[in-house]
């Protein structure tokens, strides 16, 4: 039992480290779409559309 257990866990713990490496990644995709927002405002003052998809 307490084998089955500590499988478990250890199966538990690598699925929440991906869940936050996915989270990390969202998160610089994010933010690099907002940089590019901005520096497209910058560059030119037009409105610029940027579909970030996930």
């Amino acid at each position: 039992m307490s084998n089955q257990l500590n499988t478990l866990n250890a199966q538990d713990i690598a699925k929440g480290l991906e869940v936050v490496e996915l989270e990390q990644r969202l998160e610089m995709v994010h933010l690099t779409a907002v940089e590019a927002e901005a520096s497209a405002r910058c560059d030119d003052n037009r409105s610029v559309d940027i579909a970030v998809s996930v």
